[in-house]
């Protein structure tokens, strides 16, 4: 099974101040509709506002990570990606239950990639520090329920 967004649509337009709006659109593997327009990224430092917000969004996960009794990292700090955090736990069961756990929470999609397993947090673009900080807090109270 394919977990990556499904884009099913492209559209774009030169708006009136010559700037470009493009505007993608598709589902995600559950089947939730996404929308994501790059016009709002721009206006909000374009491109170079992105890269540190995302920077930061990777920084804190795995600062988190590193610290944690439960959760690890086996990558290389160097080449650790910011786009797709993994991380891993020692018992399956525990897992297991991180997996069910945040899925009831709202948190979806954090099972690793098949070849690789363990557990994946993706921080696409659309994913808010917000969203991140909220996956971070109930990794903690999860850590301490365990």
């Amino acid at each position: 099974m394919n977990d990556a967004p499904v884009v099913t649509s492209f559209d774009w337009s030169v708006m009136e101040d010559g700037s470009t709006e493009i505007l993608l659109q598709g589902y995600d593997a559950d089947g939730h509709e996404l929308t994501f327009s790059i016009d709002e990224d721009v206006e909000n430092g374009g491109l170079e506002q992105m890269e540190i917000k995302n920077k930061l969004k990777s920084e804190k996960m795995y600062n988190f990570i590193d610290k944690s009794n439960l959760f690890y990292n086996k990558i290389v700090p160097e080449f650790r990606s910011k786009m797709n955090v993994t991380f891993h736990v020692e018992d399956k069961e525990i897992e297991t239950k991180f997996l069910e756990e945040a899925n009831n929470h709202n948190l979806i999609n954090l099972k690793g990639h098949r070849s690789i397993g363990g557990l994946r947090a993706s921080f696409y673009n659309a994913v808010s520090l917000e969203d991140v900080e909220k996956l971070i807090e109930f990794m903690e109270k999860f850590e301490v329920s365990v």
